[in-house]
């Protein structure tokens, strides 16, 4: 196993376990706060569904290649671009599935 198969999948579990990125209120006029709670699990568990498969690809990447990448200092490059690209999408599911429950981030 190389270096980059452990941090990575410590990302991974980063991800399924903190909701991933940044907090976003949400708000919806007849939404408790029970509702809203629910509301935001379902979506986040959709969204960790929805990035799931490019996570596993991109671990089977980087322990494949990240030897390579250590090797030539791109390592942490590479670590920074996968997971950027994990949050933005994990984001824009998370933010479409709540914006199709009737929610708008709170200000």
């Amino acid at each position: 196993m190389t270096p980059a198969r452990p941090l990575f999948a410590c990302l991974a579990l980063a991800i399924a376990l903190s909701g991933c990125t940044r907090s976003i209120a949400w708000t919806k006029p007849d939404a408790d706060k029970a509702t809203a709670r629910a509301d935001l699990d379902e979506c986040r568990s959709l969204a960790r569904s929805a990035v799931s498969r490019d996570v596993d690809i991109e671990t089977d990447i980087l322990s494949t290649r990240g030897r390579d990448w250590l090797n030539s200092g791109s390592l942490q490059t590479k670590k920074n671009t996968f997971a950027n690209e994990t949050r933005g999408d994990y984001d824009d599911v998370l933010q479409r599935c709540m914006t199709a429950k009737g929610y708008v981030p709170a200000k």
